[in-house]
């Protein structure tokens, strides 16, 4: 693992190997509500011996593109748009936000929300809300901007703009896709030649899970192999003990 993360423009550099096949990416920053926009509060956001730890409200996800969303519906996900729509990804103002949050704040579609950067920070930061959605709920809320009904989601555009007011690079985490392993295989030294440093590591965790599932496969085709071996070699025995048997009582035809 390393210990700087890649920059979105390296991650872009490295896209334009010839082995891969599409290249998204999300950017996220963290941004707190004001008296009119509040989280859903959790009381897991205690620090050590009970001392409230500093903590944004709000996580803002921005997405490169549709095929970005893993956690929706139209890319079998588990989220699912349940009321108005999905943000145009060349505005720079829409969001969606989930059910939870929208009913605890009274938010419907078109409404807008105000975010600022600190407490102390007296800029504000408005953007539309366009579509609610339902999510599962994940149990873990040790912190409030890491809970899902607090995240807040929108396009990679809101992100650069909201980004040129705050004091906080944004988190970049990209997806490289491949068409083959073949193409996987080769993409490490594709990119190690377009500046890949080797402190970083290339791995696929969708190639290692595909991997681990197919152990039990190869141990069932290991042991079907075993059983034909075995089934060939009882019928074979048979056969030979079935003609033996038949030619014992012709042994003086045979002879003839």
């Amino acid at each position: 693992i390393p210990f700087e993360s890649l920059t979105l423009e390296e991650l872009e550099t490295y896209a334009k190997a010839d082995s891969v096949n599409d290249f998204y990416y999300t950017a996220s920053l963290t941004l707190n509500g004001n008296d009119t926009f509040n989280p859903i509060e959790n009381s897991n956001s205690m620090g050590c011996g009970g001392i409230q730890m500093n903590q944004s409200d709000f996580t803002i996800i921005g997405y490169s593109s549709k095929e970005a969303m893993q956690d929706f519906d139209f890319n079998s996900g588990s989220n699912s748009i349940i009321e108005g729509n999905l943000f145009s990804f060349d505005s720079t103002n829409e969001c969606m936000i989930s059910e939870e949050l929208a009913l605890y704040n009274e938010i419907e579609v078109g409404d807008t929300i105000t975010l600022v950067a600190t407490e102390e920070d007296s800029k504000t930061y408005t953007l539309t809300v366009c579509g609610i959605y339902n999510q599962a709920i994940s149990t873990d809320r040790f912190m409030q901007r890491n809970d899902p009904a607090n995240q807040i989601d929108t396009n990679t555009l809101t992100i650069d703009a909201l980004k040129e007011n705050v004091s906080q690079e944004p988190t970049v985490n990209g997806t490289y896709l491949f068409a083959s392993v073949e193409d996987y295989e080769a993409f490490e030294e594709q990119a190690r030649k377009l500046g890949l440093s080797d402190e970083y590591v290339i791995q696929s965790n969708d190639l290692n899970a595909y991997e681990q599932s197919l152990i039990p496969l190869n141990r069932l085709s290991e042991y079907a192999k075993i059983f034909l071996i075995v089934i060939l070699i009882i019928g074979a025995a048979i056969l030979i003990i079935f003609h033996f048997l038949r030619m014992r009582e012709r042994k003086y035809e045979i002879g003839v």
